[in-house]
């Protein structure tokens, strides 16, 4: 009896065990889909919020500058309009690889998506954060995707970037428009 009490003991406890690898991969999954945009495979706001609020006080503690970045899909509603929502999304899976190229997974500051696609870049100064900038619109046009609805005949996109060195009390951001 004593014996077949510690055999199903110890069944019991291999399936506990078996169970609970199940469950952390599952959760893992879970934490991976909560972050991660369905359309891209980029990451979400609410992730970028959580990676700007972590690469911040990272920047702060280290005094190194981090740059934040915002690249929109030029004439995209005009682009959705005339091809409908479906090349639209094509499109924007699309504009997302070339990103992730740029803001591999494993770096934290990965893009995250909509019709504007923002990024961050730790560790980086203004000068070059306005250079990956111009590198991530050149590659898009290299794309050549077709867009009858621009004056440039294909996809283009328009950047803005900001830099700074954190400091304890907020930055004061000041924007420009060129018209």
């Amino acid at each position: 009896m004593v014996e077949s009490l510690q055999s199903s003991e110890r069944e019991l406890e291999s399936r506990v065990k078996e169970r609970t690898g199940e469950l952390k991969l599952l959760n893992a999954r879970l934490e991976t889909l909560s972050a991660t945009d369905g359309l891209t495979g980029l990451a979400n706001r609410r992730h970028f919020d959580e990676v700007l609020d972590t690469e911040w006080r990272r920047s702060l503690r280290s005094g190194q500058s981090i740059a934040v970045g915002i690249l929109d899909v030029d004439w995209f509603k005009k682009y959705n309009d005339h091809y409908g929502h479906l090349s639209g999304d094509d499109c924007l899976k699309h504009v997302a690889k070339v990103l992730a190229t740029h803001f591999p997974a494993r770096r934290p500051g990965r893009p995250v998506w909509g019709e504007e696609f923002a990024f961050i870049m730790c560790g980086t100064e203004g000068t070059h954060a306005l250079t990956m900038s111009q590198r991530l619109c050149q590659a898009l046009e290299k794309l050549d995707w077709k867009h009858a609805q621009s004056s440039f005949g294909h996809i283009t996109a328009s950047v803005g970037v900001a830099s700074v060195i954190p400091r304890k009390t907020p930055p004061r951001w000041h924007c420009s428009k060129r018209g």
